[in-house]
């Protein structure tokens, strides 16, 4: 047996305010409000109806968000996803390494999509920051077995 990315589009993730600890036990921690999360893939579009992160930041230079979202469908259907990503921050900044790297889960009562919530998801992201934005768009698979 062995496992599959099956394809599941793309979450983009546009951050609003951001509140930090500059530097507490474990490193920098912000907690960030983001204005939209939006998952557009074949089986649904959806939209965050509410969305957070936080991420921290230690001294290697690596940095780990962790976001909640809760999407609604252009079904009406409801998502929960929580992923967690990796990133050296100045590294990617500068172009020397790709994105980050993100591993997740969805949680729903969806009829039709319940084959989810036995599913992990993975991203594969890129990460800009611009003048006055920041964005995270990652392109989304599901972990699939195959004998």
């Amino acid at each position: 047996m062995s496992l599959v990315l099956k394809p599941m589009g793309k979450i983009t993730v546009i951050p609003t305010n951001q509140y930090e600890v500059a530097c507490g036990p474990v490193g920098k921690r912000t907690a960030t409000e983001l204005r939209s999360v939006t998952w557009e893939c074949s089986l649904f579009n959806a939209t965050s109806r509410w969305a957070n992160g936080t991420y921290l930041a230690g001294t290697t230079g690596i940095a780990e968000p962790e976001i909640r979202i809760m999407f609604e469908t252009d079904r009406g259907e409801f998502l929960y996803v929580e992923y967690i990503a990796r990133i050296d921050l100045a590294k990617h900044a500068s172009g020397k390494v790709p994105g980050p790297l993100s591993t997740g889960r969805v949680e729903t009562d969806a009829e039709r999509l319940l084959w989810l919530n036995e599913t992990a998801i993975v991203g594969d992201g890129l990460f800009t920051i611009g003048k006055n934005s920041m964005s995270m768009v990652y392109s989304v698979y599901a972990l699939d077995r195959v004998d």
